[in-house]
Protein backbone atom coordinates (compact mmCIF):
# COMPACT_ATOMS: atom_id res chain seq x y z
CA UNK A 1 0.00 0.00 0.00
CA UNK A 2 1.08 3.59 -0.12
CA UNK A 3 2.12 6.03 2.38
CA UNK A 4 0.44 8.93 4.86
CA UNK A 5 2.00 10.62 7.46
CA UNK A 6 2.01 13.04 8.03
CA UNK A 7 0.15 13.51 4.94
CA UNK A 8 1.03 9.72 3.23
CA UNK A 9 -0.86 8.50 -0.03
CA UNK A 10 -2.68 5.37 -0.09
CA UNK A 11 0.43 4.08 1.31
CA UNK A 12 0.63 6.39 -1.71
CA UNK A 13 -0.28 9.71 -1.16
CA UNK A 14 1.85 8.84 1.14
CA UNK A 15 0.47 9.05 2.60
CA UNK A 16 -1.29 6.27 2.99
CA UNK A 17 0.48 5.01 5.98
CA UNK A 18 -1.11 2.70 7.23
CA UNK A 19 -1.64 2.95 10.75
CA UNK A 20 -1.92 -1.18 11.97
CA UNK A 21 -2.77 -1.99 15.24
CA UNK A 22 -1.63 -4.95 17.33
CA UNK A 23 -0.46 -5.98 20.94
CA UNK A 24 2.39 -8.24 21.80
CA UNK A 25 1.66 -12.24 21.80
CA UNK A 26 2.88 -14.85 23.86
CA UNK A 27 2.98 -15.30 27.92
CA UNK A 28 3.20 -12.89 30.74
CA UNK A 29 1.75 -11.68 34.18
CA UNK A 30 3.13 -9.47 36.98
CA UNK A 31 6.23 -10.37 38.77
CA UNK A 32 6.43 -10.87 42.27
CA UNK A 33 10.14 -8.81 41.96
CA UNK A 34 10.99 -6.17 39.68
CA UNK A 35 13.23 -7.56 37.45
CA UNK A 36 15.13 -6.15 34.51
CA UNK A 37 16.17 -7.48 31.04
CA UNK A 38 19.61 -9.06 30.95
CA UNK A 39 22.18 -7.42 28.40
CA UNK A 40 21.80 -7.88 24.63
CA UNK A 41 24.55 -8.20 21.99
CA UNK A 42 25.48 -4.75 20.04
CA UNK A 43 23.77 -5.27 16.84
CA UNK A 44 26.12 -4.59 13.36
CA UNK A 45 24.43 -2.88 10.39
CA UNK A 46 25.21 -3.39 6.99
CA UNK A 47 26.64 -0.06 5.04
CA UNK A 48 24.39 2.40 4.46
CA UNK A 49 23.80 2.53 0.24
CA UNK A 50 24.13 5.42 -1.80
CA UNK A 51 20.22 7.69 -1.97
CA UNK A 52 20.33 8.50 -5.40
CA UNK A 53 17.76 11.72 -6.58
CA UNK A 54 14.43 10.61 -7.16
CA UNK A 55 13.72 12.29 -10.36
CA UNK A 56 16.68 14.74 -11.78
CA UNK A 57 13.86 15.28 -14.79
CA UNK A 58 11.41 16.29 -11.97
CA UNK A 59 13.86 18.55 -10.27
CA UNK A 60 14.73 20.44 -13.86
CA UNK A 61 11.18 21.32 -14.87
CA UNK A 62 10.46 22.07 -10.92
CA UNK A 63 6.52 21.70 -11.18
CA UNK A 64 4.47 23.00 -9.03
CA UNK A 65 2.37 21.25 -6.90
CA UNK A 66 -1.86 21.16 -7.49
CA UNK A 67 -4.00 22.91 -6.51
CA UNK A 68 -7.16 21.76 -7.74
CA UNK A 69 -7.65 24.70 -10.06
CA UNK A 70 -6.14 22.20 -12.66
CA UNK A 71 -7.94 20.48 -15.62
CA UNK A 72 -8.39 16.73 -15.88
CA UNK A 73 -9.92 14.77 -18.52
CA UNK A 74 -9.61 11.87 -20.14
CA UNK A 75 -8.04 11.68 -23.86
CA UNK A 76 -5.64 9.23 -24.32
CA UNK A 77 -1.97 7.99 -23.08
CA UNK A 78 1.33 9.96 -24.75
CA UNK A 79 3.69 8.30 -21.77
CA UNK A 80 2.18 4.76 -21.82
CA UNK A 81 5.10 2.78 -23.96
CA UNK A 82 7.48 4.25 -21.93
CA UNK A 83 5.74 3.16 -18.40
CA UNK A 84 5.55 -0.45 -19.91
CA UNK A 85 9.18 0.08 -20.62
CA UNK A 86 10.25 1.34 -17.17
CA UNK A 87 8.41 -1.74 -15.76
CA UNK A 88 9.65 -4.32 -17.86
CA UNK A 89 13.45 -3.13 -17.23
CA UNK A 90 12.54 -2.86 -12.80
CA UNK A 91 11.45 -6.58 -13.28
CA UNK A 92 14.70 -7.39 -14.53
CA UNK A 93 16.38 -5.50 -12.39
CA UNK A 94 14.76 -6.08 -8.74
CA UNK A 95 12.77 -9.18 -9.21
CA UNK A 96 13.62 -9.73 -5.77
CA UNK A 97 10.67 -7.46 -5.20
CA UNK A 98 7.96 -9.13 -7.06
CA UNK A 99 6.71 -12.70 -6.82
CA UNK A 100 7.11 -13.81 -10.57
CA UNK A 101 5.03 -16.91 -9.79
CA UNK A 102 1.71 -15.24 -9.51
CA UNK A 103 0.21 -12.85 -12.57
CA UNK A 104 -2.53 -11.27 -13.19
CA UNK A 105 -2.38 -10.99 -16.64
CA UNK A 106 0.56 -10.34 -19.18
CA UNK A 107 3.44 -8.95 -17.07
CA UNK A 108 1.33 -8.75 -14.19
CA UNK A 109 3.67 -9.84 -11.23
CA UNK A 110 2.35 -9.66 -7.82
CA UNK A 111 4.47 -6.50 -6.07
CA UNK A 112 6.05 -7.28 -2.86
CA UNK A 113 7.29 -3.92 -2.15
CA UNK A 114 5.01 -1.45 -3.09
CA UNK A 115 7.54 1.51 -2.20
CA UNK A 116 10.10 -0.32 -4.00
CA UNK A 117 8.17 -0.48 -7.13
CA UNK A 118 6.85 3.19 -7.50
CA UNK A 119 10.34 4.25 -6.63
CA UNK A 120 11.88 1.96 -9.51
CA UNK A 121 9.50 2.82 -11.90
CA UNK A 122 9.82 6.51 -11.63
CA UNK A 123 13.66 6.08 -11.68
CA UNK A 124 13.56 4.39 -14.42
CA UNK A 125 11.62 7.11 -16.11
CA UNK A 126 13.80 9.58 -15.42
CA UNK A 127 16.82 7.60 -17.36
CA UNK A 128 14.15 8.13 -20.32
CA UNK A 129 13.84 12.16 -19.79
CA UNK A 130 10.22 11.35 -17.91
CA UNK A 131 9.23 12.90 -14.56
CA UNK A 132 7.21 10.77 -12.61
CA UNK A 133 5.22 12.04 -9.60
CA UNK A 134 2.21 11.23 -7.63
CA UNK A 135 -1.33 12.53 -8.39
CA UNK A 136 -3.36 11.46 -5.97
CA UNK A 137 -3.52 7.57 -5.70
CA UNK A 138 -1.97 7.66 -9.27
CA UNK A 139 1.34 8.03 -10.77
CA UNK A 140 1.83 11.13 -13.18
CA UNK A 141 3.82 11.43 -16.12
CA UNK A 142 4.49 14.45 -18.29
CA UNK A 143 8.20 15.81 -19.72
CA UNK A 144 6.81 19.41 -19.93
CA UNK A 145 5.08 21.99 -17.67
CA UNK A 146 1.75 21.73 -19.85
CA UNK A 147 -0.34 18.66 -19.04
CA UNK A 148 0.51 15.34 -17.78
CA UNK A 149 -1.33 12.06 -17.64
CA UNK A 150 -2.01 9.77 -14.90
CA UNK A 151 -1.66 5.96 -14.73
CA UNK A 152 -2.59 3.65 -12.01
CA UNK A 153 -0.21 0.87 -11.85
CA UNK A 154 -1.23 -1.12 -8.88
CA UNK A 155 -4.44 -3.03 -8.47
CA UNK A 156 -5.88 -3.29 -4.99
CA UNK A 157 -4.58 -7.18 -4.89
CA UNK A 158 -1.10 -5.52 -5.38
CA UNK A 159 -0.40 -6.73 -8.56
CA UNK A 160 1.11 -4.52 -11.57
CA UNK A 161 -1.59 -3.23 -13.68
CA UNK A 162 -0.46 -3.13 -17.23
CA UNK A 163 -2.03 -2.24 -20.90
CA UNK A 164 -4.21 0.64 -21.94
CA UNK A 165 -6.75 0.43 -18.62
CA UNK A 166 -3.53 1.66 -16.66
CA UNK A 167 -4.21 5.22 -18.04
CA UNK A 168 -6.56 7.71 -16.31
CA UNK A 169 -6.68 10.76 -17.20
CA UNK A 170 -4.30 14.01 -18.69
CA UNK A 171 -4.39 17.24 -16.30
CA UNK A 172 -3.68 21.01 -17.47
CA UNK A 173 -1.20 21.92 -16.17
CA UNK A 174 0.88 19.20 -15.34
CA UNK A 175 -0.24 18.68 -11.82
CA UNK A 176 1.26 16.50 -9.05
CA UNK A 177 0.07 16.05 -5.32
CA UNK A 178 3.45 15.54 -3.00
CA UNK A 179 5.81 18.32 -2.95
CA UNK A 180 9.07 18.24 -2.11
CA UNK A 181 10.67 17.15 1.37
CA UNK A 182 11.39 19.45 3.96
CA UNK A 183 14.73 21.53 3.81
CA UNK A 184 15.74 21.06 7.32
CA UNK A 185 17.72 17.57 8.59
CA UNK A 186 15.22 15.97 11.07
CA UNK A 187 17.09 17.31 14.78
CA UNK A 188 19.80 14.36 15.82
CA UNK A 189 19.77 13.43 12.34
CA UNK A 190 22.73 13.82 10.03
CA UNK A 191 21.33 12.98 6.50
CA UNK A 192 19.19 15.35 4.83
CA UNK A 193 15.28 15.37 5.09
CA UNK A 194 13.16 12.60 2.79
CA UNK A 195 9.52 12.24 1.87
CA UNK A 196 8.27 8.29 1.38
CA UNK A 197 5.99 8.27 -1.65
CA UNK A 198 4.76 4.36 -0.46
CA UNK A 199 4.99 1.96 2.55
CA UNK A 200 4.56 -1.40 2.90
CA UNK A 201 5.17 -4.21 5.29
CA UNK A 202 7.97 -5.75 4.51
CA UNK A 203 10.67 -7.41 6.79
CA UNK A 204 11.44 -5.85 9.71
CA UNK A 205 15.16 -3.83 9.04
CA UNK A 206 15.54 -2.38 12.87
CA UNK A 207 13.39 -4.62 15.04
CA UNK A 208 16.67 -5.99 17.23
CA UNK A 209 17.55 -2.08 17.50
CA UNK A 210 14.82 -1.20 18.89
CA UNK A 211 14.64 -4.20 20.90
CA UNK A 212 18.06 -3.66 22.31
CA UNK A 213 17.35 0.47 23.07
CA UNK A 214 14.13 -0.99 24.71
CA UNK A 215 16.72 -3.24 27.10
CA UNK A 216 19.08 -0.40 27.56
CA UNK A 217 16.18 2.29 28.26
CA UNK A 218 14.36 0.07 31.12
CA UNK A 219 18.13 -0.82 32.68
CA UNK A 220 18.91 3.28 32.95
CA UNK A 221 15.73 4.50 33.93
CA UNK A 222 13.78 2.30 35.29
CA UNK A 223 11.92 5.09 36.79
CA UNK A 224 10.13 5.45 33.58
CA UNK A 225 8.56 2.13 34.28
CA UNK A 226 6.08 0.22 35.97
CA UNK A 227 8.53 -3.32 36.42
CA UNK A 228 5.60 -4.98 38.40
CA UNK A 229 2.77 -4.56 35.93
CA UNK A 230 3.26 -6.29 32.59
CA UNK A 231 1.08 -6.45 29.64
CA UNK A 232 -1.51 -8.79 30.37
CA UNK A 233 -0.94 -11.70 27.85
CA UNK A 234 2.29 -9.83 26.40
CA UNK A 235 5.61 -11.07 26.10
CA UNK A 236 8.55 -10.53 28.53
CA UNK A 237 9.69 -6.58 29.35
CA UNK A 238 6.03 -5.13 28.12
CA UNK A 239 6.25 -3.19 31.32
CA UNK A 240 3.58 -0.22 32.22
CA UNK A 241 4.89 3.22 30.49
CA UNK A 242 4.96 5.57 33.57
CA UNK A 243 5.99 8.77 31.13
CA UNK A 244 5.12 9.01 27.45
CA UNK A 245 6.88 11.49 26.25
CA UNK A 246 10.03 11.01 28.05
CA UNK A 247 9.80 7.04 27.34
CA UNK A 248 9.80 7.85 22.98
CA UNK A 249 12.21 10.85 23.53
CA UNK A 250 14.73 8.43 25.22
CA UNK A 251 14.42 5.95 22.58
CA UNK A 252 15.07 8.31 20.00
CA UNK A 253 17.89 9.73 21.56
CA UNK A 254 19.40 5.99 22.55
CA UNK A 255 18.61 4.87 18.58
CA UNK A 256 20.26 7.78 17.73
CA UNK A 257 23.11 7.45 19.80
CA UNK A 258 23.95 4.22 18.14
CA UNK A 259 24.59 5.82 14.74
CA UNK A 260 21.08 5.49 13.15
CA UNK A 261 18.42 7.93 12.11
CA UNK A 262 15.53 8.30 14.00
CA UNK A 263 12.14 10.16 15.35
CA UNK A 264 8.59 9.96 16.94
CA UNK A 265 6.11 11.02 14.66
CA UNK A 266 4.01 11.58 17.40
CA UNK A 267 2.36 7.56 16.99
CA UNK A 268 5.59 5.62 15.80
CA UNK A 269 9.42 5.63 15.84
CA UNK A 270 10.52 6.64 12.61
CA UNK A 271 14.26 4.53 11.79
CA UNK A 272 16.38 4.85 8.56
CA UNK A 273 20.11 4.67 7.91
CA UNK A 274 20.09 5.92 4.64
CA UNK A 275 17.30 8.15 2.44
CA UNK A 276 16.61 4.65 0.29
CA UNK A 277 14.01 3.75 2.91
CA UNK A 278 12.74 3.76 6.61
CA UNK A 279 11.03 1.61 8.82
CA UNK A 280 8.13 2.57 11.25
CA UNK A 281 8.49 0.94 14.58
CA UNK A 282 4.84 0.97 17.19
CA UNK A 283 6.78 0.53 20.43
CA UNK A 284 3.51 2.06 22.75
CA UNK A 285 0.49 0.20 23.66
CA UNK A 286 -3.28 1.46 23.36
CA UNK A 287 -3.18 0.83 27.14
CA UNK A 288 0.27 2.23 28.13
CA UNK A 289 2.52 -0.69 28.07
CA UNK A 290 5.87 -1.21 25.93
CA UNK A 291 5.20 -2.82 22.47
CA UNK A 292 7.86 -5.07 21.67
CA UNK A 293 8.70 -8.07 19.61
CA UNK A 294 7.31 -8.80 15.80
CA UNK A 295 3.99 -6.66 16.46
CA UNK A 296 5.79 -3.36 17.07
CA UNK A 297 7.39 -3.38 13.44
CA UNK A 298 4.69 -1.36 10.68
CA UNK A 299 5.69 -0.37 7.33
CA UNK A 300 8.86 0.07 5.41
CA UNK A 301 8.48 3.27 3.42
CA UNK A 302 10.63 4.40 0.14
CA UNK A 303 11.92 6.99 -0.26
CA UNK A 304 12.65 7.56 4.03
CA UNK A 305 9.88 8.88 5.67
CA UNK A 306 11.24 11.35 7.20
Amino acid sequence: MIPRPPSIQRALAVSVILALSGCGGGGGGAPSNPSTPPPTPTTTLPPAPVSPPLSATCNRLALGIANGQERCQREGPTFLDELDDAIDELVAQQPQIFDLDRVAGAGGYKVLSEGAYFVGVIQNLDKKGICAGLYGEELALTNVKEYSDNYDIIDSDQFIRRGINVYRSTCYPAAYTLGPPPQANTPGCTLPASLSIACSRENAQFLQVVEDAIDQLVREQPGLFDLNDTQPGGIAGTYRVLNDDAYTAAMVRIVNGKGLCARWDGEELNIKTNNVNSDNYDIHTAQGYIRRGEGAYRVTCYPAYF
